[in-house]
Parts: C-alpha cells; structure tokens; sequence
C-alpha cells in the first residue's frame, strides 16, 4: 500500500459495521495510514453502520465517548447506511481499499496490507 500514489482513493478506507470490530479498526487506522503514508497524507475513514447509532450492540452508555473519539481521530460515520457493494471501479466510495469488519476480514486486513504480526499494539494478530 506505501507504493501506491498518494490519491484520495489510496488514502480512503471504508469499514463496513459500526460495532465493536468495527470501531476498533476504524479508530486505529489514522495513525497506523500516517504512519506508512506520512503525516501529511488527507486520511478518511469511514464506517458505514446500518443501524441508527454507532456502537448499537453496546447500547446508549458508551456512545457519547465513543461517538467525541471518531470525531478527534477525523473519522466519518454514515449511519442508517446499508452498502450495496463496493465495485472495481469503486463506485460507492473512491477507495481502494475495504475491510468489513468481521474479525476473520480484519485480520487478514491487518496480516496482509498494514500492520506488522509483531506489532505490540491492541491491533495484534493471531495466527
């Protein structure tokens, strides 16, 4: 990913579920794209939530911090949004890169296009 040219296609990721898999991904992500990109690469992430509400399995407690820290990070929310697929030509969203976020996908995700398995971070990967 660090050798693709810097367009907002390459530096938008979409993850699909605003659960807890979904948030933890999504709020991991900026740093870890700056970090391979630089810090001046225009990152956006954005979760795409079929429910109302982010974090709906979590109920309305969490919400609140939940809701101020996608804000600080710069990630988007769509909610009430069910995707209809994302095609070759990206259609849905520019971006060439998705995760849904079930942990088999972020996983893989994680091993094959970001993160090193060593890493010592909460992203850690499990063989």
């Amino acid at each position: 990913m660090a050798s693709l040219p810097d367009t907002p296609a390459r530096n938008t990721v979409v993850v699909v579920g605003g659960g807890f898999t979904g948030i933890e991904i999504a709020t991991a992500l900026p740093e870890r794209l700056r970090a391979v990109w630089g810090d001046s690469a225009a990152i956006d992430v954005i979760v795409i939530e079929q429910a109302a509400h982010i974090g709906p399995d979590l109920g309305p407690g969490p919400r609140p911090v939940i809701e101020q820290a996608l804000r600080e990070l710069g990630v988007t929310c769509r909610l009430g949004a069910t995707p209809s697929g994302i095609d070759a030509e990206a259609r849905l969203f520019p971006t060439e890169l998705a995760s849904t976020a079930s942990p088999d996908d972020v996983r893989n995700l994680l091993r094959t296009m970001l993160f090193n398995e060593d890493d010592t971070s909460d992203s850690r990967v499990d063989e």
